[in-house]
């Protein structure tokens, strides 16, 4: 097989970061499509409760997800560096560890999911009754195939890394198809509602797994072969400490949404009327789903950035990692304002793509039109948040990344609400992105500049 991961430090960098970018942003909206396509589906096939369950459900989900991140995107950063040392068997050695360890941390998570099922959705907020079973009813199934999506999640971002973002693209579009496939027919000519959605789910994921397995067993150059695996946990603790951002960054939101979904039902019944707070949880769930796909391009440049940074940053060419900064914060910039926009103009045409009750839809204009409000700078603080983990600085990264999705936002849902009830917990995200934004970018400008320094020392 071609060695793919020198071109990360000799070609063009605006050719590279459109070239890995572009599969990147595919694979990411395909990935948002797997929760995004459920509630479409179980909002339309079974109704507004079912699509409140499906959110909060939701912390169950960015757990699975983070025990994937934490192996798999900093496995990605290693394995990116490793090669642009020329040191290939250390690459070698951290696609095995992860593949393990991610199959080891998935089934911790679900067995720690089926033991604890019924508390955690009552402490996310889940009322009891039709919800409750609904809930249980799509966890239930999700948690048997949480090693599907960690494994998958972590090689499949580890493919970019060895200079091959098609190959991940395509992983995520086999994923993709069949969720979709099996979501229609499930939801919709079967009709078993959540549990047909939560099945097409699973075999998404497990489509991506076996296309990633294939990919690193036949057609890498870079082997995956746990026959001779040996645990490295030196090894190991340093790719779970560097992708420990990105993984508090998903538990950071899921906390977040069990602190949303609890105060939209209090609010939500105070203000709408008892027993109809699960409105405003559904109302929630529709800006979610509209955010998701919005900045799902943005995680795409993320991931299209991480590979050429590390790489550069590990041959000391750090011209190229400022350039790629460069271009990678103005192109995410740009898609965030087509998001913004398209939410902007057309939010009544969103939320009737999940349920056309006159109730959620008057919410959900309002949840979705109040909460974008700052999307514009959600791009560079993104990419910049995200540039001390592409330089193995895990301790900046955790602290910028964390900033959007949680030190700033908490302490605005805690107390916007008290004055404004149910449009504080909607202005909550916009002021905690000013806040984030204009920190991040300041801070990764100064570091850039330092970067910028020392290639004129040399």
């Amino acid at each position: 097989m071609k060695n793919n991961s020198r071109k990360l430090g000799e070609e063009p960098v605006l050719k590279l970061l459109w070239s890995f970018s572009a599969p990147a942003i595919v694979g990411m909206i395909v990935n948002a499509i797997y929760n995004v396509v459920d509630r479409i589906f179980v909002g339309q096939a079974v109704g507004d409760k079912a699509l409140a369950a499906l959110s909060f459900a939701y912390p169950f989900m960015t757990a699975i997800m983070a025990a994937g991140m934490l192996v798999g995107l900093g496995g990605t950063s290693l394995v990116a560096i490793s090669l642009g040392e020329g040191n290939r068997e250390r690459a070698e050695k951290i696609i095995n560890n992860v593949c393990v360890f991610a199959i080891i941390l998935e089934l911790i998570v679900s067995i720690l999911g089926y033991i604890f099922l019924k508390p955690l959705l009552r402490m996310f907020g889940t009322p009891e009754g039709v919800i409750m079973d609904y809930a249980c009813d799509y966890m239930l199934i999700i948690l048997a195939g949480s090693v599907f999506q960690g494994v998958g999640f972590a090689l499949n971002a580890i493919i970019r890394s060895e200079g091959n973002p098609k190959m991940a693209m395509v992983s995520m579009l086999a994923g993709a198809i069949t969720n979709i496939v099996f979501d229609w027919l499930l939801t919709m000519v079967i009709r078993i509602g959540v549990v047909g959605a939560a099945i097409a789910t699973i075999l998404g994921q497990l489509a991506t797994m076996l296309w990633v397995l294939f990919y690193f067993t036949k057609k890498s150059s870079l082997r995956l072969n746990l026959k001779d695996f040996r645990p490295d946990f030196k090894l190991i603790s340093k790719t779970m400490f560097l992708g420990l951002s990105p993984a508090l960054v998903q538990f950071a939101m899921a906390a977040v949404n069990i602190i949303y979904n609890n105060l939209l039902i209090t609010y939500g019944n105070a203000e709408l009327g008892a027993g109809n707070g699960d409105i405003a949880v559904s109302a929630f769930a529709v800006y979610n789903s509209a955010m998701t796909l919005a900045i799902m391009p943005i995680f795409g440049f993320n991931q299209g950035v991480q590979p050429i940074v590390g790489y550069n940053y590990g041959a000391k060419k750090y011209d190229r990692v400022r350039k790629a900064m460069k271009y990678g914060v103005t192109a995410a910039t740009i898609f965030v304002i087509i998001g913004f926009a398209i939410i902007h103009l057309f939010p009544e045409q969103i939320v009737r793509a999940f349920n056309s009750s006159p109730q959620l839809i008057r919410l959900g204009k309002q949840a979705l039109i109040t909460n974008s409000m700052a999307l514009p700078l959600v791009g560079a603080q993104i990419i910049c948040s995200n540039y001390f983990q592409y330089i193995n600085k895990p301790r900046a990264a955790t602290f910028f990344s964390l900033s959007r999705q949680c030190l700033f936002l908490i302490p605005a849902l805690l107390i916007m609400p008290r004055f404004f009830g149910l449009d504080g917990i909607f202005y909550a995200q916009p002021v905690s992105d000013l806040i984030s934004a204009a920190i991040s970018i300041t801070c990764a400008c100064i570091a850039l500049k330092t970067l910028g320094k020392e290639v004129k020392a040399k």
